[in-house]
């Protein structure tokens, strides 16, 4: 777990503080604020995208520590 964070762009940037984070999920609903360093291979593309409820899955970008969402987000 990164922590506890108001924002996803807050995830995002204690993503940034770990080596090797390109990928976080950020709590909604009853889970809200939660983030955390998520492991996968493909990202939301096949079968290996993660699998959790009340998370959203993104992606770090490079360039600042602002995140961008992908295409598969759960409920």
């Amino acid at each position: 777990m990164l922590g506890v964070v108001s924002s996803v762009e807050k995830c995002a940037e204690a993503c940034a503080d770990i080596n090797g984070c390109e990928w976080f999920i950020y709590g909604k609903g009853e889970k809200a604020g939660r983030c955390y360093y998520e492991i996968t291979e493909d990202g939301c593309d096949g079968d290996g995208h993660p699998q959790r409820d009340n998370y959203d899955l993104y992606a770090r970008t490079h360039a600042r520590t602002h995140a961008r969402t992908h295409a598969r987000t759960r409920a």
